[in-house]
């Protein structure tokens, strides 16, 4: 049943012995063992209402499942015309009939793999695989079927994105006010609406197209942006995305094996720290002769040697072993890449400690405090957002980017993953380090264009602090709104997410182009290459970014009008 978990249901009342019910929306939370009692297992399945539901697997219909919440209404509400004086249960059978045999998507086989919907990213709180379904009721006079006088009654239609728990529960929430693009709520229903409810009479209804129509004319219309606007678009059908969660015993043998990765290259960079460097007792190693032979890469003595010599050579064959192959192996192993996402935050600081603490380094006294202090504070705050996001677990989920390359590249996917996923890394890592090198390497006094530097690098730091905080509370908005049954908001149009549509990355690539100017004022401009291969390698990353947005038809033409009027990374004002 794993490949279930996340996934949209829409259970019939009578399965759940909810007398005058239709259906339920609701979504799969998790799987369990079995047991004696349960020889298959059961699954959890979270309604609207924040109630939960054991189910037996033996009992589990895959014709339950659904989509989105947008498939859930169309399957509710697929036609049924009963003959006015049918009786009330004869109503509620030919309709709970149609629900269930309503096609649905034959649910993948494969497992599904977790991945981050939100990588830092601006625009993806709202997402198709929840675990709190939605159940705003959306309406508006375009959604109004055929006149009443056709259908035998003056009562207005409403369209529900779930039905009532129960038959005491059959009012719809209602929030009396409008969205960003000046649509009203839906008014609660009529007395005599309610009282047709409570006689268990299935009220005529729009068909499956005018309901599509509907929605898209009134939900996903293209507002005009202005500025008094903080946050554009609402939509009730959107759901916000939930972290996976793992057990406790998951998370902390994840923790361990992330500590335990990095005891080979720890173990060998401290050795080599630990030699005499000028001026102290003891005499340096002698010179390395550059042969990777398989005697040598497994010779202690020829990596300290190498380490003393040859630093850069030394950390990147050290990277490619430790991070390359290690790391790609723990992914082969688990099914998953989430590895390399933690260590983005420590690595630097690693390579900066190596420099720094190296026994042929020399520095400005102020540069390399200044420098030293900026990358920790980065370090810092990128590892407060990973574990913010992830809500303090590790190995939760992967990259969504590398779950996506996964399905795209099926079988070749484990070979292609090492370059993908951590030959490049490694080739960014290293590259936006080069920088630290020249710091600790030079004791050259401290001038203007020093100050500059550490202005603009702790300038990046700042904007992409708060960025992460503005896109960590509009998430967190969202989930509040979830829970009480709101419109979520689609679109984050705020703050600094005003100027720019990704302040976060702009306020990255500052950072490290600004860690590069001092080694143009140490001579060495050519070390600014590994930051344009890193900006270079953002590019891309955009664009599947914004490629996943516009792939959602709840938000594609309000992020549209998003780009157009907004910047990419550099914050501008808005276009007209």
């Amino acid at each position: 049943m794993a490949q279930y978990i996340d996934r949209n249901v829409l259970v019939p009342g009578a399965e759940l012995e909810l007398p005058g019910v239709e259906a339920v929306f609701g979504t799969v939370l998790r799987a369990t063992r079995a047991t004696r009692w349960y020889p298959n297992g059961r699954v959890e399945i979270g309604f609207q209402d924040g109630s939960k539901r054991m189910v037996p697997v033996d009992e589990f219909k895959e014709d339950w499942l659904v989509d989105s919440g947008v498939d859930a209404i169309a399957t509710i509400h697929t036609p049924v015309d009963p003959p006015l004086t049918a009786p009330p249960s004869r109503r509620r059978s030919t309709t709970a009939a149609s629900t269930r045999k309503t096609p649905s998507r034959t649910p993948s086989k494969t497992p599904s793999r977790p991945s981050v919907d939100e990588d830092e990213d601006p625009q993806l709180p709202p997402s198709s695989t929840s675990r709190s379904p939605t159940r705003k009721s959306t309406a508006s006079k375009a959604s109004r079927p055929a006149p009443a006088e056709a259908r035998g009654t003056n009562e207005e239609e409403f369209v529900f994105a779930a039905l009532p728990k129960s038959s005491q529960d059959l009012t719809p929430p209602h929030v009396d006010e409008r969205n960003s693009a000046g649509l009203a709520s839906p008014p609660p229903p009529s007395l005599r609406q309610r009282r047709s409810l409570a006689g268990n009479s299935t009220p005529t209804l729009p068909s499956t197209p005018t309901l599509q129509s509907a929605l898209k004319k009134n939900m996903l219309r293209t507002p005009s942006i202005k500025k008094s606007v903080s946050f554009t678009g609402m939509d009730s059908m959107s759901q916000v995305t939930t972290i996976p969660r793992i057990s406790v015993w998951s998370n902390l043998l994840n923790f361990l094996i992330m500590v335990a990765v990095a005891l080979p290259a720890l173990k060998i960079g401290i050795d080599v720290c630990s030699l005499p460097g000028p001026g102290e007792a003891g005499s340096p190693p002698p010179l390395p002769k550059i042969e990777l032979t398989l005697a040598n890469l497994t010779s202690m003595d020829w990596w300290l040697r190498l380490g003393y010599w040859k630093p850069l050579l030394f950390v990147n064959l050290l990277a490619f072993f430790n991070v390359d192959v290690l790391f790609w192996i723990v992914a082969q192993i688990q099914g998953t890449t989430w590895l390399i996402d933690p260590y983005w935050t420590l690595i630097p600081l690693l390579i900066q400690a190596f420099y720094q603490y190296h026994p042929l380094a020399q520095a400005d006294l102020w540069r390399g405090l200044v420098v030293s202090t900026l990358l920790r504070l980065w370090s810092a705050r990128l590892t407060l957002s990973y574990l913010r996001r992830e809500e303090w677990q590790f190995g939760a989920r992967e990259d969504w980017r590398y779950t996506d390359l996964a399905k795209q590249y099926g079988r070749i996917w484990p070979v292609l993953s090492f370059f993908a996923t951590y030959l490049v890394q490694h080739v960014m890592l290293v590259g936006i380090t080069l920088p630290l090198y020249a710091v600790f390497t030079s004791a050259a006094p401290w001038t203007p264009l020093d100050t500059a530097a550490a202005v603009l690098t702790a300038a990046g730091m700042a904007i992409s602090y708060t960025a992460d905080n503005q896109l960590n509370a509009f998430m967190k908005e969202n989930q509040r709104r979830q829970a009480e049954g709101m419109p979520v908001q689609l679109i984050l149009d705020s703050g600094l997410w005003r100027y720019s549509r990704h302040p976060n990355y702009f306020g990255e690539q500052l950072f490290w182009w600004a860690l590069s100017l001092f080694a143009v004022r140490l001579g060495q401009p050519w070390m600014v290459l590994g930051t344009l291969f890193n900006s270079l390698c953002m590019i891309p990353v955009t664009m599947m970014t914004e490629g996943r947005m516009l792939a959602r038809p709840e938000r594609a033409e309000l992020f549209k009008e998003y780009q157009r009027t907004t910047s990419v990374w550099v914050p501008w004002f808005k276009k007209t």
